[in-house]
């Protein structure tokens, strides 16, 4: 397992524990809001946060509507 699908197992569990959500919960909630894409397109600014700051980025990413990678109409 290479190291940015680590984070995002990591970003998982983080996010799950806070919510008390199951792991199917969250990774459909990161699949429909692109938290899966965003992990890894900006894991290099990530990866450094503490587990506090991680969690308040991802939870400001989904109540923003999802991330848009590369500017494009997804959502």
């Amino acid at each position: 397992m290479d190291e940015k699908m680590r984070f995002s197992v990591y970003c998982t569990e983080l996010f799950r524990t806070r919510h008390a959500l199951s792991g199917d919960q969250v990774m459909n909630l990161f699949r429909v809001y692109g938290v899966l894409d965003y992990l890894d397109e900006c894991y290099g600014a990530l990866h450094v946060m503490g587990p506090d700051c991680i969690l308040d980025d991802l939870e400001s990413l989904i109540d923003e509507g999802g991330y848009v990678p590369n500017g494009s109409d997804r959502f």
